[in-house]
């Protein structure tokens, strides 16, 4: 949406003066998405690719001692 605060002016005198639009937008805009995608990325990793991981060593170690264990 193109808000701006003044952060500096608001902690020096507590008038953040905020507005829409400006110099500012073209920063603030590309930086929300990319904490969104970032956000929804880590999420993800998080709940699809850790336990994946931990099955196949889980998997794995199973596997290789069973294989052993056959061979005594």
């Amino acid at each position: 949406i193109g808000l701006n605060i003044d952060f500096f002016g608001l902690f020096e005198s507590f008038e953040p003066n905020i507005y829409f639009g400006g110099d500012n937008a073209s920063f603030w805009g590309p930086l929300a998405w990319t904490i969104i995608f970032g956000l929804g990325f880590a999420t993800l990793l998080t709940l699809f690719l850790v336990p994946a991981m931990y099955y196949i060593g889980v998997n794995t170690k199973n596997w290789f001692s069973e294989k052993i264990n056959f061979n005594k």
